[in-house]
């Protein structure tokens, strides 16, 4: 058992905050996933960091064994627990394809959301934004 734990110790199990990780779902509550990183504890993914859409239920979002890359949201709690996103990852791959799109001057379809002075509040990909066609010689901006 001492070898066991000193050869733990070799580990760095060194995490920050924006890290990209990949872990598999490995227990379900409530209200989070407990998800496996390859730290001493797992991973925490809130209910509201497992997509950028609402998730009612966490296993068919997150299915058990499955790796997904997550990105580290919060350092290690009391219990050595970091909290981890899915959420943000779909986020940084969102503004990847924004990015393609705006270089291949490709247009977007976007469910408007609301209005305001500034213009329009939209849903483009699971993401919100504003487009505003207000400024002189450009279609808009997201």
């Amino acid at each position: 058992m001492e070898d066991f734990a000193s050869a733990l110790e070799q580990f760095d199990y060194q995490f920050a905050t924006g890290q990209v990780v990949k872990g598999k779902a490995v227990a379900y509550e409530s209200h989070l996933v407990l998800i496996d990183i390859g730290a001493k504890s797992p991973a925490l993914l809130p209910r509201d960091e497992a997509s950028v859409y609402h998730v009612v239920d966490l296993e068919l979002a997150v299915p058990e064994g499955e790796e997904r890359e997550f990105v580290i949201i919060k350092d290690q709690n009391a219990d050595g627990q970091v909290t981890v996103s899915l959420r943000q990852m779909e986020i940084r791959l969102m503004w990847g394809r924004f990015e393609e799109m705006q270089e291949a001057n490709t247009s977007l379809q976007v469910r408007v959301l609301g209005a305001n002075k500034g213009g329009l509040s939209v849903d483009a990909m699971g993401g919100e934004g504003l487009y505003s066609a207000i400024a002189p010689g450009r279609e808009g901006k997201y």
